[in-house]
């Protein structure tokens, strides 16, 4: 059996999992309602420092440890996340647009092309 204190519980309570709009607006549409649940999921655990795995997820979520592969899977699939040494790394989309954003300022400049 897990205890916990006062604090974890008063944290969760006046805490928030922050989902950025980029991903809301590009990705949500297309996605699996269950690989949904598990990035959501992801960037909750996260959030504490929690051991993040298939089968803290799948537990936590009342979900096949399959279907949470099958979301790691689309996540790689669709530039969401990568893997480094055999860990699921998700990927941080805003940081990724704004860099994209920079970079097709800067490919504008050069071309002479303006973009409005």
């Amino acid at each position: 059996m897990e205890v916990r204190g006062f604090n974890l519980a008063k944290k969760m309570l006046y805490s928030d999992t922050p989902v950025p709009d980029i991903f809301i607006s590009q990705h949500i549409s297309q996605m699996n309602s269950d690989y949904f649940k598990v990035y959501i999921y992801c960037l909750f655990l996260d959030g504490y420092n929690k051991t993040i795995n298939e089968n803290t997820i799948a537990s936590g979520l009342n979900m096949s440890k399959e279907t949470v592969k099958d979301a790691f899977a689309y996540f790689i699939e669709q530039n969401l996340a990568t893997v480094d040494h055999d860990a699921l790394v998700l990927v941080d989309v805003k940081d990724t647009q704004i860099h994209k954003f920079f970079e097709d300022k800067q490919d504008t400049k050069n071309t002479g092309m303006r973009i409005s």
